[in-house]
């Protein structure tokens, strides 16, 4: 009778333990069903997966469910953490046979260190991922690592072992009849014929790989759009690549891929704002800020939703605590004694575990604090050594110039002299962010006021005055109107007070109703400085109107009252830089 029972027992066991690794299997497929779509709750399952693993001492889904939560953290862009949990997932497949699995965590850590720019390790890591798949029977596996070791080789520069490598993909894709892989390869061949600048080749094996895209395969789609798009803009068939723009981004938002969804909407602002259809781009940067805020709401959301079943739970055990209790009280009649052995221990109880959640809430919130302050100070902390070591890099570069210069004849120095000066503006500019907190922008008065102290060092008796509004503009705006500003301030100290006992400058950013302008004067009494600025072949005046173009300005030169220049901007520059002086 005990041995029928001990084989009862080891059936349920068995029937049991295969369903619950049914269960997990399911979970991790669906991982890769879910990841583009909706990568919190793929991750949900990749945990869900690991942990029911660990309980049975399952190791093949153990392993999985590792490598599977490694991605997620490469799609996060926390490298440690990514690489962390795929090298683990490949340490415990290693003590299964699951080949396919092994494959695919190895593709994976490949794809990884193809994202961290380490190319040749990546190349190491997708031919081992070739073995297993292959030890597997999943050719489909082996011909895409072998198409990501293409890629590597086309980031390396070695474009004919990339195009090798490509082709070689291809034709055993069409050797085993797999669109899947005939459509990535004919994808990549055309993204090598891009970088070749072959624009009519990579159009045809763009147009060609989407043919053979399967239905269900929403991403290649997505991304054969976007790079369409990409070589028809560069190709200036701007109408050609907004509709290529327009397919892919209706794509994104059907299948919930908002990331892509931003890369769309950024590339078709551009594209209208080329077009001259500043209106239009306005309003695609508009949806392209909005689809950024709801990213960030949903990782708030789903913050905030994991918190509350937190709270739902303490508090849920808090009710068990309270129901025990009045269990309890409900008995005191019958067994007074001992009710308050038990009510006391309960309420010991109680509040011990009321103490041991607020001491571990308290210090989980002083650990949030402290890595959130560590992250502000190393993000600080780098911003600062990124602006130092673009200082130090112009100086440099100015120094080199100004060596190579002694040997040069009087037109050819004076032409490197205002090179020099250019990078001298811009190594000021990079210097004054090194003693703050940003690194993206600059205050308008700290621009002006190191544009000023570098005319005072030039010209130390002259009178050089700011008259301007304030706020913060963009570091690439910042270092225009600074190269724009020293040339004019350099052509005055040269050329216009040879007659003039008190030189003065004057300069600022002054707002109208509709329009923002740049004005600048000086009471100089000699006619040069005016005719240096206009001479066509000068560096000054090339460098002055390439910057005017890139900021959409107007430049009007008046020769009343001495010298003065006014920059009119247009109303697309001039909302960029309102909104930021406000």
């Amino acid at each position: 009778m005990r041995f029928l029972i001990f084989i009862l027992f080891l059936i349920h066991y068995g029937f049991v333990f295969s369903q619950s690794r049914k269960e997990i299997d399911l979970l991790n497929k669906q991982f890769f069903e879910l990841y583009d779509k909706d990568l919190s709750k793929a991750n949900r399952f990749a945990q869900n997966a690991l942990k029911k693993s660990r309980i049975i001492n399952y190791k093949e889904g153990e392993g999985a469910a590792l490598y599977r939560v490694g991605i997620v953290y490469d799609i996060e862009m926390k490298a440690d953490s990514a690489r962390l949990y795929l090298l683990k997932g490949i340490q415990v497949l290693k003590q299964t046979e699951a080949y396919e699995e092994l494959g695919d965590a190895y593709n994976n850590l490949g794809a990884h260190y193809y994202y961290q720019f380490e190319y040749k390790k990546a190349i190491e890591v997708h031919e081992l991922a070739i073995n297993y798949f292959n030890k597997a029977g999943n050719v489909s596996g082996a011909n895409r690592a072998l198409n990501n070791i293409g890629i590597c080789y086309k980031n390396l520069g070695d474009l004919n072992k990339a195009l090798a490598t490509y082709v070689r993909t291809y034709k055993l894709g069409l050797k085993q009849n797999d669109s899947s892989t005939i459509a990535l390869s004919l994808a990549s061949i055309s993204g090598l014929f891009e970088q070749k600048k072959e624009w009519k080749k990579a159009l045809e094996y763009n147009y060609n790989s989407e043919k053979w895209i399967p239905k269900e395969e929403n991403y290649t789609r997505i991304t054969v759009l976007f790079t369409r798009g990409e070589i028809l803009r560069k190709q200036h068939l701007l109408v050609k690549s907004e509709k290529a723009y327009a397919e892919g981004l209706a794509l994104s938002m059907a299948t919930g891929n908002i990331e892509r969804a931003q890369y769309f909407l950024r590339s078709m602002a551009l594209l209208n704002k080329e077009l001259g259809k500043v209106d239009t781009a306005f309003r695609l940067y508009e949806q392209y800020d909005s689809l950024r805020d709801e990213m960030y709401r949903k990782d708030k959301n789903e913050f905030i939703e994991a918190s509350e079943q937190k709270f739902k739970v303490a508090d849920k055990e808090l009710q068990r605590l309270k129901a025990v209790e009045s269990k309890q009280k409900t008995e005191q009649e019958l067994e007074k004694n001992q009710r308050k052995l038990v009510v006391a221990g309960a309420v010991i109880l109680f509040f011990a575990a009321l103490s041991f959640l607020a001491y571990r809430a308290n210090s989980l919130k002083k650990k949030r604090i402290q890595l959130a302050q560590e992250r502000l100070e190393e993000s600080e902390m780098l911003s600062k050594e990124l602006h130092h070591r673009i200082k130090n890099n112009l100086q440099m570069v100015a120094s080199l110039i100004s060596i190579e210069s002694r040997k040069a004849d009087a037109e050819v120095k004076n032409r490197l002299q205002g090179i020099i000066e250019t990078l001298q503006v811009m190594s000021n500019i990079h210097e004054k962010l090194y003693g703050t907190a940003q690194w993206d922008s600059v205050r308008i008065s700290t621009l002006f006021e190191t544009i000023r102290e570098q005319g005072i060092g030039l010209l130390p008796h002259a009178e050089i005055s700011i008259d301007s509004i304030d706020g913060t503009i963009d570091l690439d705006s910042a270092i225009s109107l600074g190269i724009i500003l020293n040339e004019w301030m350099t052509n005055s100290i040269k050329h216009a007070f040879g007659n003039t006992e008190h030189p003065k400058i004057q300069f600022g950013l002054k707002k109208n109703v509709n329009s923002l302008m740049l004005l600048y004067s000086d009471n100089g009494t000699s006619n040069e400085n005016s005719e240096i600025i206009q001479v066509e072949n000068g560096f000054g005046t090339k460098i002055i109107s390439i910057l005017l173009r890139k900021l959409n300005g107007e430049l009007s030169i008046l020769k009343e009252n001495g010298y003065q220049i006014k920059i009119v901007f247009d109303r697309y520059t001039y909302e960029a830089i309102e909104n930021s002086t406000n």
